[in-house]
């Protein structure tokens, strides 16, 4: 949590600091209230929801597939340098360009969706009852408050559109707005 600057002293360790300083340059306290630290960042959203009979089922053998995949998801994003923001049952949100600001944001959110995509496969292939994975990805700017390493907040257009395009996914496939497809156009075949 960020400690309020009073009268240009570090609540943290009272060295004096500048009205626009967002660390203290001391004792690295954060300065400011929570307000001040959300930024402007061009990223891209990628929704995953589980789709299926499979994934309808509600017993321990589901409890333990949702944790499965929760657990595949988390080590699968890492390797792309990105972050899980939202985790509700069969579905969850990453995103890729936070917490560290990357160039090939895009590229790394649908390279993630692909790579999940065959992950869950295989993850799920002995399965009496089918259960598949549906994609939306999403680029754009997006407001995002990141405390250390880790995602507050955010808010934006990629996050509502990653949710609409994933709803309108048939099962299995990996829908992409027109600014990711943009974004990918020569890196990754659409």
């Amino acid at each position: 949590m960020g400690l309020r600057a009073h009268e240009g002293v570090c609540p943290g360790c009272g060295v004096s600091i500048g009205q626009r300083q967002r660390f203290c340059h001391e004792c690295g306290a954060r300065l400011g209230s929570p307000e001040d630290w959300a930024e402007r960042r061009l990223l891209t959203a990628v929704r995953c929801e589980l789709v299926g009979e499979g994934a309808r089922r509600d017993d321990d053998d589901e409890e333990n597939s949702l944790l499965a995949f929760a657990g595949l998801a988390s080590q699968e994003v890492a390797r792309y340098g990105g972050a899980i923001v939202d985790r509700t049952g069969a579905s969850l949100t990453a995103l890729m360009g936070v917490p560290v600001a990357r160039e090939d944001h895009a590229q790394r959110a649908v390279l993630w969706a692909i790579s999940f995509r065959r992950a869950l496969a295989e993850l799920w292939s002995a399965r009496p009852q089918p259960v598949a994975a549906v994609f939306g990805v999403s680029t754009g700017e997006a407001i995002v408050n990141i405390e250390g390493s880790r995602v507050v907040s955010v808010v934006g257009d990629p996050i509502g559109e990653a949710y609409d395009l994933s709803r309108r996914a048939e099962s299995g496939a990996i829908l992409i707005g027109a600014s990711t497809e943009e974004a990918v156009r020569g890196y990754v075949t659409c």
